[in-house]
């Protein structure tokens, strides 16, 4: 990216919004077991508030899901994040990007 890419993104992401979603939760399954419990467990809690929006990427390993992610956290106010296969997360960057708040939900994750 160049530094003008950089400015006008800057730009972008400082106008006003409407962050229709207070919670964005976007994962698919894997992980360890216990990983897995927490991943399922929060994405019911997520579809049945009216707060939270769920995207859930399931069978889309295949391609960046840039496009399809990227609107939800944008308009989201905190976008959860809990630990995959390893604790971080390339949706950490994408919140912070986005202007996401990132909730991460391990111990693991904050080192």
């Amino acid at each position: 990216l160049s530094q003008e890419d950089i400015r006008v993104w800057d730009d972008f992401l400082a106008e006003p919004r409407q962050r229709r979603h207070l919670v964005t939760g976007t994962w698919g399954p894997h992980g360890t077991a216990a990983t897995m419990d927490m991943r399922e467990t929060l994405q019911k809690q997520c579809e049945e508030s009216d707060v939270c929006e769920f995207t859930d990427l399931e069978g889309r390993r295949d391609i960046t899901n840039t496009e399809l992610i990227l609107d939800d956290k944008l308009h989201s106010t905190f976008c959860l994040e809990p630990t995959g296969d390893t604790p971080s997360r390339k949706g950490i960057i994408d919140d912070i990007i986005a202007g996401c708040i990132p909730v991460l939900l391990s111990p693991l994750q904050t080192r």
